[in-house]
C-alpha cells in the first residue's frame, strides 16, 4: 500500500495499493484502494455533535424565527452512520447489486474481508471527475450526455427503488470509459456513506412538485 494518500478528507484517507496473488485470484483485479478513518475521529466528532446541538438551540432561542433545530439532528443521524464503515459497505452492496447490470452507472467491487469500521477496501478505479469537462471531451463524450444519464441514475434511485446516494458532489464521481464497449462512457459513484430511504408518499410528493414547477402551478408548489 502508498505510503501517501490520494486525497483526505474530513473523517478519512484514502490510500492506492495491490491485493496479494490470492486475493487477485478471487476479485479479478490487482489494484485497490483502502479507505482509513483519521485517527481520533470518532471522539471529536462526539464533541462536535454537542457543540451543534447547542449552537442550534441557542440562535432559536435568541431569534425564534431562525428554526434550524433540524440540522442538529440530522448530525444526530448521520454522522454515526458516516463513522462506521459497516454500513458504507452494506450500501455499497445493495446499490452495486441494483446497478450490476447497467452499461452506464458503476459501483466499485469491495473486499469485504479487508474492512471493518473504520477501513473500507475497493477496487481502484482511474477516471476523471465529472466537474473536468475539457478531460471529458477529450475521451470523445459529450458531457450533456454525461448528465443525462446521471440524472437517469438518480431519477431511478429516487422513483425505483426509494434509496439514494446523497452526498453526490462531483468529487464523488468519475468518468471512465466502459471496460466492455470504450466507445462508450461509465459513471463510477463514490462515497456510499450517506444514503436516503424514500417512501411512496415523498416519491409522489415530488412527482407533484416538479409537474407543478413545469405548468407554474404556485399554489401546488407552496404545498
Amino acid at each position: 500500500m502508498d505510503k501517501y494518500p490520494l486525497g483526505s478528507a474530513s473523517i478519512a484517507q484514502v490510500h492506492k495499493g495491490e491485493l496479494s496473488s490470492e486475493l487477485v485470484d478471487k476479485y479479478k483485479f490487482k489494484d485497490m484502494v483502502v479507505k482509513i478513518q483519521h485517527d481520533g475521529i470518532y471522539e471529536t466528532s462526539i464533541g462536535d455533535i454537542k457543540l451543534i446541538n447547542y449552537g442550534t438551540k441557542l440562535v432559536e432561542n435568541i431569534n425564534e424565527d431562525f428554526r434550524i433545530h433540524w440540522l442538529g439532528k440530522s448530525f444526530n443521524t448521520f454522522t454515526p452512520q458516516e463513522l462506521d464503515f459497516r454500513i458504507e459497505l452494506d450500501n455499497m452492496h445493495k446499490i452495486g447489486e441494483y446497478f450490476k447490470d447497467d452499461e452506464f452507472v458503476y459501483i466499485p467491487k469491495t473486499i469485504d474481508e479487508l474492512c471493518s469500521h473504520d477501513i473500507l477496501t475497493m477496487e481502484y478505479i482511474d477516471g476523471v471527475f465529472i466537474d473536468e469537462l475539457d478531460k471529458i471531451k477529450a475521451m470523445g463524450f459529450n458531457p450533456n450526455d454525461v448528465m443525462s444519464e446521471l440524472n437517469n441514475a438518480f431519477n431511478r434511485m429516487i422513483y425505483d427503488i426509494g434509496f439514494v446516494h446523497a452526498d453526490p458532489h462531483a468529487k464523488n464521481i468519475l468518468i471512465r470509459r466502459n471496460p466492455k464497449n470504450p466507445k462508450k462512457f461509465q459513471i463510477v459513484l463514490l462515497d456510499h456513506g450517506l444514503y436516503c430511504r424514500i417512501s411512496e408518499e415523498i416519491k409522489y410528493s415530488y412527482c407533484k412538485l416538479w409537474q407543478s414547477m413545469l405548468n407554474n402551478d404556485i399554489p401546488n408548489i407552496k404545498l
